[in-house]
């Protein structure tokens, strides 16, 4: 039997084997991307948060992965405890507390990683590394900006996806 005649007759075997192998990989592997953030980095949220200090309105300045495209606006509305509701992109969302600097709505968690000192910008993200943006509450100064992308940075995003 030749080795054209071995792989016909043994292809569906092959193939079920390869449909296994495949259903094995992550979402990012079969889109042949490599995912948003390395898992292997750091990730914390911030614990001593006032989410009331965050409420009002905001836009998203940079954003990757499953998160608000940038120019979205973003309106907090939240107790000190993180309890409340936001808006992203038009869709309002209750949100209940899920830990220090932890919010939970519709399912997803949504972690605070940054906010400058008078909450003028703020970085959120999926602790699963699937999205992440950066908002701010006017045009955002370089510098905060870049202290953003620093901590983006550090907890292993690929600042190279931010938009």
């Amino acid at each position: 039997m030749t080795a054209f005649a071995s792989i016909r007759r043994h292809g569906g075997v092959l193939l079920l084997a390869l449909t296994v192998l495949a259903g094995c990989a992550g979402p990012a592997a079969l889109r042949g991307g490599a995912p948003l953030r390395d898992p292997a980095a750091p990730l914390a949220s911030i614990a001593d948060v006032d989410w009331r200090r965050l409420s009002g309105g905001w836009t998203v300045t940079r954003s990757a992965g499953a998160a608000p495209p940038a120019g979205a606006a973003v309106t907090l509305a939240l107790d000190a405890a993180g309890t409340g509701r936001w808006t992203l992109a038009g869709r309002p969302e209750a949100l209940q507390p899920a830990g220090p600097g932890r919010l939970r709505g519709n399912g997803r968690d949504y972690w605070l990683l940054w906010a400058d000192a008078d909450a003028r910008t703020a970085v959120v993200g999926s602790p699963g590394g699937d999205g992440v943006w950066i908002m701010d509450r006017s045009v955002p100064s370089p510098d905060r900006l870049a202290a953003a992308r620093d901590i983006l940075d550090w907890y292993g995003y690929d600042l190279a996806r931010l938009r």
